[in-house]
């Protein structure tokens, strides 16, 4: 019944309710542990989303697939990320808020595992999403043993989701079960034709790169072999997280590490298919306005989610947020909501999450829509933990605008 009541207010959502990566990809300092994967902001360098009529909208893609509300994005693989393993203490700050009272919340429902790149590690330097530089060459695109040792990582007993699965059950003793299980939200590494795939600057390397399965070495030039790819590494996901019998989180869905569809639209259908098929969601988070965003649903994905792109320039004007949140609204998406250690009083950005926070509450998204969380590594730890009484404050807020959505009681 309460999925029946979301499905009903996603219809009442449809009437009122990443813009494309530049060629030259940013390179965001990987020393700095709030650099992630997010674009430039140059709207000259966004082709436009262009339909694809070859794909036909999927009826009721979500229905009886678990649900979620606010999914906060967990970087984690990659060996220049500090510290490299999540434990029980890191991640009992997402699961759960203390307010100023002492009283105890659970905060985010939802954790979305997440790596672009893998870098400074025993394997080589890889890239799980097409044409990535670090250190001013494009990295090899990842094989079939990095895809494999990726799911390594996140599938661990105390360590990984084991840390996860940890801090709600410490939750849980003080707070009680909660009324559903977190969600556990899975990256999917983009099936890169060739290994090299530099935006056709530069395709080298070969297309037979990947690996083989059935005995066969997979040519990823064809879509068939591409897809067969996927389709293995998301048994290998539900075989992986099924071994390590959590008892706090369930497996939720998968999310396509690809930020535009120019790349993957060939991929995207029967990869929807197969996904929904076993009861999981699909999700996708594109840059502001990236290419295909439109289209979310025709290409089968369950939810997804805008990124305004605000937050990580003083340039932007507030009107970007403005549209946003009419954008997710008539489209009926989900939104990011974004920042990173420039948030901190030390810097002063913090005014500009507030924006988010501001227009999301003023244009109902705040009220009505799925919400996701960029933080930039461990920013919200930053702000938590921070000496300043206004980085504290800022956290405090922030925490109450998460916890308090009207949203969150349709499914509890």
């Amino acid at each position: 019944m309460k999925r029946l009541i979301l499905l009903a207010c996603a219809a009442l959502l449809a009437v009122g309710c990443g813009k494309d990566r530049p060629k030259d990809i940013p390179q965001w300092n990987v020393d700095d542990p709030s650099a992630e994967s997010r674009p430039s902001d140059d709207p000259s360098a966004a082709p436009g989303a262009s339909d694809d009529p070859s794909v036909e909208v999927s009826e009721d893609p979500s229905r009886g697939i678990p649900d979620y509300t606010d999914m906060v994005l967990v970087y984690g693989y990659s060996h220049h990320r500090k510290p490299y393993a999540w434990t029980r203490d890191i991640m009992k700050d997402y699961v759960l808020y203390q307010d100023t009272e002492g009283a105890w919340h659970w905060l985010f429902d939802a954790f979305l595992c997440l790596e672009f790149m893998s870098v400074d590690g025993p394997d080589g330097n890889k890239t799980f999403i097409t044409g990535y530089k670090h250190n001013g060459s494009y990295l090899e695109s990842a094989a079939k043993d990095d895809w494999e040792k990726l799911l390594d990582y996140y599938c661990q007993t105390n360590t990984g989701i084991g840390a996860i699965d940890a801090a709600v059950a410490e939750g849980a003793a003080s707070l009680g079960e909660p009324t559903r299980k977190r969600q556990i939200i899975l990256c999917v590494p983009e099936p890169i034709p060739y290994r090299y795939n530099n935006y056709g600057e530069n395709q080298s390397g070969g297309t037979t790169y990947w690996g083989e399965l059935d005995g066969k070495q997979l040519d990823f030039s064809k879509t068939a072999d591409r897809v067969k790819a996927l389709k293995w590494y998301i048994d290998t996901a539900v075989e992986k997280f099924a071994a390590r019998r959590y008892k706090n989180v369930e497996l939720g869905g998968f999310y396509i590490t690809a930020e535009r569809a120019t790349y993957i639209t060939d991929i995207l259908k029967p990869l929807g298919e197969y996904i929904r098929g076993k009861d999981y969601s699909f999700n996708w988070i594109p840059y502001y306005k990236a290419d295909g965003y439109h289209n979310w649903q025709a290409y089968g994905f369950t939810h997804a989610f805008m990124q305004p792109n605000y937050f990580f320039s003083e340039d932007i004007a507030k009107s970007r947020l403005v549209d946003a949140c009419e954008t997710v609204l008539r489209y009926q998406m989900g939104m990011e909501i974004e920042f990173d250690g420039k948030a901190m009083a030390s810097t002063g950005w913090g005014y500009r999450l507030r924006d988010y926070m501001k227009y999301a509450q003023d244009y109902g998204v705040w009220e009505k829509c799925r919400l996701a969380y960029y933080q930039g590594s461990w920013a919200l730890r930053w702000l938590k933990d921070s000496s300043s009484e206004e980085d504290r404050q800022l956290y405090h807020d922030f925490c109450r605008f998460v916890t308090t959505r009207p949203i969150r009681e349709t499914l509890e």
